[in-house]
């Protein structure tokens, strides 16, 4: 067989002729240098904005209205920037590989009637805080824009964490989220069609969570619009991410001449927490602006900037909040991009001083 026949070949074969099956995925891998005021440090992480991961696609045709289909993505981190405890000792981030299912789930469309998913995969609600229209979201998502360094903590001196040192830590993702619905796991949704960019979706979990979201993706004379409002209801804080009931929301816009802004809130309603007046509620905003072009023949750059704050997330009173600024640099020859991340991040909390935390990231992520 010729080269080039050899190297166009159909690899990917199902067992009945009928089904199309294809392999995604991404490699997304950054190194972080942190600084919490009293340590300072180099790690080389996964980059939790958009995590390592493989997928299986199928999917069939059975009339000109139905199409029935399935997806099984896993997701292969190592040394995750979100889940790592980013002071472990020279070597440790080795041992941190997770191989996890995100996706187990098949599909039913219908052209008129919506689609219906049952399996493991994204509840209604998921993602509705991080409705993003520009091309940075690699690197500063609207909603969550410490996520590719969630695993550093605020400190109140240089000790260690745990282990009866008597310094107080918190990790930059116990105070500072991004409020957005339930997280994947067991459950049936279904989604209505289209109707003029809008989309309704619902759903109901293994555990007994449920939730409801209104969805908007279209364009207004020269701007691209993406938004989401969602509510969701759950008792197990395990499964689904909280305790208690949620409203949350976000809107990203993206003008043709480069300009976008981003907006994100949500409000989480605790089972858990007391009814006293010094017991407070979780409450989250996020302000975000960007300025996407194409400046050679790479691809397009995108400039970003954010702010967000979170209040009395691990404790009542607590207010966290975080800085970032990013730029990313598409090149579409090579389906990837390189990016750079930077982040000021504090934590202020009555009766006590915690140190401030710097953090650059700087990476890249090739899809497949």
């Amino acid at each position: 067989m010729p080269a080039m026949a050899a190297d166009n070949a159909k690899v990917i074969t199902s067992s009945s002729e009928k089904v199309k099956v294809r392999i995604t995925g991404q490699i997304n891998r950054a190194v972080i240098y942190y600084d919490d005021d009293f340590n300072d440090g180099v790690k080389h992480v996964d980059n939790d904005f958009s995590s390592t991961r493989f997928r299986w696609h199928a999917d069939a045709k059975v009339n000109n209205d139905i199409k029935i289909g399935g997806i099984m993505e896993i997701q292969a981190e190592n040394n995750s920037g979100f889940d790592t405890n980013l002071q472990d000792v020279e070597g440790a981030g080795d041992s941190n590989t997770s191989l996890s299912d995100r996706k187990i789930e098949f599909w039913v469309h219908h052209n008129q009637l919506g689609r219906i998913y049952v399996g493991k995969g994204d509840p209604g609600s998921n993602n509705s805080s991080l409705s993003t229209a520009h091309a940075g979201g690699v690197a500063n998502l609207t909603g969550f824009s410490i996520l590719g360094v969630g695993g550093l903590t605020f400190k109140t001196d240089g000790g260690t964490c745990g282990g009866g040192s008597g310094t107080t830590c918190v990790a930059l993702k116990q105070a500072i989220t991004d409020f957005d619905g339930l997280t994947r796991q067991n459950r049936i949704r279904y989604d209505t069609p289209v109707f003029a960019g809008f989309q309704a979706r619902a759903s109901h979990t293994d555990g007994g969570a449920w939730d409801a979201s209104l969805w908007y993706n279209g364009k207004v004379f020269d701007t691209k619009i993406k938004g989401a409002v969602a509510y969701a209801e759950s008792s197990n804080q395990a499964t689904a991410g909280i305790n208690g009931d949620q409203i949350n929301g976000s809107l990203s816009m993206q003008h043709s001449s480069g300009i976008g802004v981003s907006f994100a809130a949500g409000y989480r309603n605790l089972d858990t927490r007391g009814s006293g007046a010094d017991q407070h509620d979780p409450v989250m905003v996020y302000f975000g602006a960007n300025f996407d072009r194409k400046y050679t023949e790479l691809g397009v750059t995108s400039l970003s900037g954010a702010y967000q704050q979170t209040d009395s997330l691990n404790a009542s009173g607590d207010s966290a909040n975080a800085w970032t600024l990013a730029v990313v640099q598409h090149i579409d020859a090579a389906a990837f991009e390189a990016y750079a991340q930077y982040v000021n991040a504090e934590l202020n909390r009555d009766g006590v001083t915690f140190g401030d935390v710097d953090a650059v990231m700087i990476g890249g992520r090739i899809k497949f």
